[in-house]
């Protein structure tokens, strides 16, 4: 029984110890990492080489709580630049000269560079899919210009142009006028033999300030054009995910206008085949709430209110079509309207599957949008004088 005992001791203390000592096996010293927020991507000036931008946290530069410093100090960021012929080799090349080996859990976003987009993608997204360090949540943009221009912006809220990305598509919902796009949504659409890529599209002005506006439209893994911030509400109402923002209104009335906040929205897309003719129908309910009223006359009655109704739905249904119009112009299903077709009709997708650009180039929308104005806020008719 002694001896039974002790061999129990022995394991327990074996298994306990073997856990111990396998707690540590990927261990990393913060002091050998450097840590990426942002990666862009542009072509080289040497033909067939890309050249990959890095911003990375620079830790020496961070002063702790109650260290001192003023509003003029300089940002605790490093931007590095590096070619070759892949991305995975420009990355490892930073190892010449970082005393500290980019890591990249904490990567914000992936930029690449308009002529890059222009040219396509696919090469430069296998490492991005492939490498562990790089989570499938973080943002992936296009650039108007070069995405190493990005990376020089100065943010004036955030200390690094990943964050502020980050936060400014988190809340995209305040205007949906861009679209969040990261990186397991990109490579699904990339992947996918009906709806096309999109991606938000990033600018730094002349201030440096980063600012993301409008969406660049891919064909396979090639961009072929861009959408309006108003055409990117357009989107957005058919993918569901417009879920805020503020509906800016013109009335008949000359100088008048009303601001509608939206505050829920839905979308049902209906695929039908009828006379051999493929055919959508997309019906969307708002809710919003009257948010601003630029206007002497009263609407402070249940015709008026109608009236408010029909011109937000007036639109939200030009925003769908316009939206639709330029996919179409592109030639690229960026509504996923293929996978409606292939869920309903599974039979005749596979006979039109292999020519859906051409179905896609003919198909007819129809939109029915609804629209409730749920509130008024604290005044029912306008403050402005009669």
């Amino acid at each position: 029984m002694h001896r039974k005992n002790k061999w129990i001791i022995l394991t327990t203390f074996f298994l306990f110890f073997t856990l111990l000592i396998c707690g540590c096996w990927s261990r990393k010293e913060l002091e050998t990492l450097a840590f990426v927020t942002t990666v862009g991507i542009d072509k080289a000036e040497e033909p067939g080489k890309i050249k990959v931008s890095l911003q990375m946290v620079d830790t020496t530069k961070i002063r702790p709580p109650g260290g001192g410093g003023g509003g003029g100090e300089e940002k605790p960021v490093l931007n590095m630049k590096k070619t070759g012929l892949t991305l995975f080799e420009a990355i490892r090349k930073f190892n010449y000269e970082s005393t500290r080996r980019p890591f990249f859990p904490h990567c914000q976003a992936v930029i690449y560079g308009e002529e890059i987009a222009r040219e396509g993608v696919g090469k430069y997204i296998d490492f991005i899919d492939r490498d562990p360090e790089l989570r499938r949540n973080l943002y992936v943009l296009v650039a108007k210009g070069e995405a190493s221009k990005i990376l020089e912006g100065q943010p004036p809220l955030e200390y690094t142009v990943g964050v502020s990305i980050n936060r400014v598509l988190d809340k995209y919902s305040t205007t949906s006028q861009i679209i969040p796009i990261d990186l397991q949504e990109f490579i699904e659409r990339l992947m996918s033999k009906t709806t096309a890529p999109v991606a938000p599209i990033v600018l730094v002005n002349k201030e440096k300030n980063i600012s993301v506006t409008g969406t660049a439209v891919f064909k396979e893994d090639k961009m072929v054009g861009e959408l309006t911030p108003r055409e990117t509400r357009g989107l957005l109402w058919v993918l569901n995910k417009a879920k805020g923002g503020i509906i800016a209104i013109q009335l008949p009335h000359a100088n008048e206008n009303i601001s509608i906040e939206v505050i829920n929205s839905q979308c049902k897309i209906i695929p039908e085949i009828k006379d051999n003719k493929l055919k959508v129908t997309v019906e969307i309910r708002e809710e919003g709430n009257l948010g601003e009223l630029n206007s002497p006359h009263d609407f402070a009655n249940e015709k008026g209110w109608d009236n408010i109704e029909k011109l937000t739905a007036g639109v939200i249904h030009g925003e769908v079509l316009a939206a639709f119009k330029k996919a179409q112009e592109f030639n690229a299903d960026i509504f996923g309207f293929g996978e409606a077709f292939y869920r309903k009709y599974p039979a005749v997708w596979r006979e039109i599957k292999d020519d859906w650009d051409k179905h896609f180039a003919n198909l007819e929308l129809t939109i029915k949008v609804e629209s409730t104005i749920r509130e008024s806020g604290l005044v029912f008719k306008s403050s402005m004088p009669r």
